[in-house]
């Protein structure tokens, strides 16, 4: 999965992450094999 529809949908994942309450607390380089930074997301449960 690479150019434009990559990316697109790698927002469209960024977005409905965040929107879900998701919080971006690490991401890699893109050291790995798709050349993209891995991103660590962390979600707390609304009590």
């Amino acid at each position: 999965m690479r150019g434009d529809a990559g990316a697109e949908i790698r927002r469209a994942l960024h977005r409905f992450y965040e929107t879900h309450g998701f919080v971006e607390v690490d991401r890699t380089e893109g050291d790995n094999e798709e050349g993209q930074p891995d991103i660590l997301y962390c979600w707390s449960s609304p009590v």
